[in-house]
This record gives C-alpha cells, structure tokens and sequence, in this order.
C-alpha cells in the first residue's frame, strides 16, 4: 500500500527519517478500518445495496422543509419538516423528522413525528417516536421511547 523512501536532506542530524508516499492504486484519502471496528448497529442487507450506493446526508445544522423524493437512502442529522419518498431512510441520534415517510427501510435512532409505510422498521434505545407507522418486519432495541400506533402488515413482494 505504502512505498517507503528515507530522506535525509529534512533531517541535520543525518539521521534516516522514513516518509511515506501511497502507491499506485491505493486510496489513502479513505480511512482504513480494523475487522474488530463496529460498523453501527441495524445495518441492514437493503440499506448497503439499495439506490445509489451512497445516502444524501442532511447534516446537523441544517434546517430542511420540504418534500424529497429519491430512489436512494438519505440520512437525517439535522431537521427536516415534509414527505419523503426514499428507498432507505436513517434519522440519526440527532436528527428530527416530522412529516410522512414510504420507504422500504426505516432507521430511527433520533426523534420522529408523524407517519410511516415501511417493509423494515428499525428502532434504537436513542429513538424518541410519536407516530402511527405501518410496517413488515421490526427491530426494537430496549430503552426507545415509542408513542402513537404500529401496525404489522404483509406486504406482496
């Protein structure tokens, strides 16, 4: 990955200080990950292969009100007040979504109001929900604080 070369010239002492130069074909702007690393719980088969491939992201300080439609994932840190139609929708610890949502995914870790129609609910201890939401298959973890309605139904593939 890494072609070593000593320069001495930076160096009055003489003494050998190695520098390194990324080699052909390597991509040193991404960060390298260890197979120990977490990579975020409720990842899901869908979320990875559906759309584009990579989420529109609506960063924290950002205020958004509007409807978006994509045939991608979008992942919310700021707030966004609308209808969305998304293939995958992630609503971060800091997120706020307020409005409806059809998706096939829906990652709920921060605060949502309102409603749902989703093949996959997932909900994290951090999520704090007031919302009638419509889904097939869910995943809650311990501590999310859930208010409104959920209803199961089996969607035709």
């Amino acid at each position: 990955m890494f072609n070593k070369s000593t320069n001495t010239q930076d160096n009055p002492k003489g003494n050998v200080q190695p520098s390194y130069t990324p080699s052909e074909g390597s991509d040193y702007n991404q960060p390298s990950r260890s197979a120990s690393e977490p990579t975020g719980s409720y990842r899901s088969s869908m979320e990875v292969t559906s759309g584009s491939g990579k989420p529109s992201i609506i960063s924290e300080d950002v205020v958004l009100t509007g409807n978006i439609k994509t045939p991608g994932a979008l992942h919310i840190e700021g707030t966004v007040k609308g209808d969305l139609e998304v293939s995958s929708l992630t609503i971060g610890p800091t997120g706020l979504f307020e409005g409806n949502v059809n998706c096939k995914i829906l990652n709920i870790r921060g605060k949502f109001s309102g409603t749902s129609v989703c093949r996959e609910l997932m909900v994290a201890s951090s999520a704090q929900i007031d919302a009638k939401i419509t889904y097939q298959d869910l995943t809650l973890q311990r501590g999310a604080g859930l208010r409104g309605e959920l209803h199961v139904a089996n969607f035709a593939e």
